[in-house]
């Protein structure tokens, strides 16, 4: 199951947190971190077997943040559960042939596992 956590540091000891971050539990893959502005410090994008070792990792692992935890699906898999893309109102857009992708976009692809990417 893929999981992302929004967090907000609650103490700011910088080189603590760096520390943890780079010693995510065993039972979870990390797929990426995001350092971000605003509500929150912190995105984290990582894939569990199931909710109970989701919420291991963020009462363990993520102790530092107070977070929000929620899970997420693909789109095919969304459009398999509604019965299409079309029916649940979501629209892929692709650029045409030869068109350059912004530097946004590239850095998103880069930072979704390819397992889980749309082609952009």
């Amino acid at each position: 199951m893929l999981f992302v956590t929004l967090g907000k540091m609650k103490d700011r000891i910088l080189p603590t947190i760096r520390s943890t971050l780079n010693q995510p539990p065993a039972y979870f893959t990390v797929h990426n971190v995001f350092w971000t502005l605003g509500q929150y410090d912190l995105v984290v994008i990582y894939e569990a077997k199931n909710e109970i070792d989701a919420m291991k990792g963020c009462v363990t692992w993520l102790k530092s943040y107070e977070t929000q935890t929620m899970v997420a699906i693909t789109n095919d898999e969304a459009g398999a559960i509604t019965g299409g893309a079309d029916s649940a109102g979501v629209r892929t857009v692709r650029p045409s042939a030869g068109v350059r992708t912004s530097g946004v976009a590239r850095v998103v692809k880069r930072s979704i596992p390819e397992k889980f990417q749309r082609r952009m």
